[in-house]
């Protein structure tokens, strides 16, 4: 899912966090299929034969089993008496040259009783020479004794194949496929985005992924405690990837900031909050990011504070706020990002739907729909989540 989408899921489910509503539920119809292809995009592949492919059925957000089939020779697959109801909703899972995909939430349109559903998995390898962070941003926020950290990294998989790591760092043989830094003192450390905690480990380091990387961009959001002991503190990050763009932004204006990799860029005003902006531009893969904070605020002397149980949730959202007006916008014009697997969330209408279009709009740009059927869909789909949400001040 494109970052912009994924920060326009957070903000809406932001909104909804304290609406109480219920979907009407259809009546249960176990008559539908799911059918579709298995398609290698490495250039010269073509449908997989012989692959196993799970289906993973939820009711509402709850996992009710699952079940599985093989490709035929064209890599075509197909499940029947599958259930329509508007309250259930399915996930495709393969495992193709070690790497995993996991697609989906995806639910029947009503009235139809057939899911058209192809899946495109790569070539794997296992040489990193292709990923690079396209785009970076670290948000620090300032109290009197805690720093409030939000690192967003979008990274990019420039190659045709899927990165699957060459070491391995668990017992049962897990592969690095990511490596994220994090200060030695960082505490409540929480996943917005990006990591699923299956196969996300903490290291002397910082943070090793062991997902696969699909080519296309995979975005990774932190947020993470920092004690304040002193007036001053000093931050050394190794960022181990080439960085194409890297922002920070600090949330005091008080705060004396420095760092040998950033330049200057003035005062910035995100979401009504003035933020100290740095940037820095096309940084080397053995970079390590140096940033001195001094003159921060000691107890007693309260700065602007950040609710951190806010940002544990919903760091995507505040992302969003001090990111999406300007500094976001660049990423429109990068590499699709191809679904990645994911810690899986509470499902309702409003995210499916979202998700469905970052699906469907995957789904044009790679041909696997025509330009009449996707306007037609994605109006309708625009419509119904219209519909759902609720009205913004002033709105009839």
């Amino acid at each position: 899912m494109k970052p912009w989408r994924a920060l326009f899921v957070a903000l809406v489910m932001a909104v909804l966090a304290t609406v109480t509503w219920s979907p009407p539920l259809r009546a249960a119809d176990p008559d539908g299929s799911v059918k579709g292809s298995l398609i290698n995009r490495t250039p010269g592949g073509a449908g997989v034969a012989n692959q196993d492919v799970i289906l993973k059925t939820f009711v509402g957000d709850q996992a009710r089993g699952q079940t599985s089939t093989k490709t035929d020779s064209q890599g075509r697959f197909g499940f029947s008496g599958v259930n329509t109801a508007s309250d259930y909703s399915y996930e495709l899972i393969v495992t193709y040259q070690e790497a995993e995909y996991l697609v989906g939430p995806r639910q029947f349109e009503p009235g139809s009783n057939t899911l058209n559903w192809d899946v495109s998995v790569y070539d794997s390898t296992p040489k990193p020479d292709q990923i690079r962070i396209g785009l970076g941003h670290l948000i620090i926020n300032v109290s009197e004794e805690t720093l409030t950290v939000l690192q967003f990294f979008s990274f990019v998989n420039n190659g045709d194949r899927t990165f699957v790591g060459s070491h391995p760092i668990t017992p049962d043989g897990k592969k690095e496929t990511i490596r994220l830094s994090l200060p030695t003192t960082a505490t409540e450390i929480t996943s917005n985005e990006g990591l699923d905690e299956c196969c996300a480990f903490r290291t002397d380091q910082g943070i090793s992924d062991t997902l696969a990387v699909e080519p296309g961009a995979k975005d990774v959001v932190l947020s993470y405690q920092l004690p304040v002991k002193s007036s001053a503190i000093y931050l050394d990050l190794p960022l181990y990837y080439p960085v194409d763009t890297l922002n920070l932004l600090v949330g005091d204006q008080r705060v004396k900031v420095s760092s040998p990799q950033l330049e200057p860029q003035g005062i910035q005003d995100f979401g009504g909050q003035k933020y100290l902006h740095f940037s820095g531009k096309n940084l080397p893969a053995d970079a390590e990011l140096s940033i001195d904070l001094t003159n921060l605020p000691q107890k007693g002397v309260l700065a602007g504070r950040l609710d951190t149980n806010t940002l544990r949730w919903s760091g995507v959202g505040l992302a969003a706020l001090a990111i999406g007006i300007a500094l976001f916008y660049s990423l429109r014009k990068r590499p699709a990002a191809v679904a990645a697997p994911a810690a899986r969330r509470g499902v309702d209408r409003v995210d499916l739907l979202v998700r469905e279009l970052a699906d469907l709009d995957d789904r044009f740009a790679a041909g696997q729909i025509r330009e009449d059927d996707y306007e037609k869909i994605k109006e309708e789909k625009e419509q119904r989540l219209k519909d759902l949400l609720p009205p913004r001040e002033g709105e009839a």
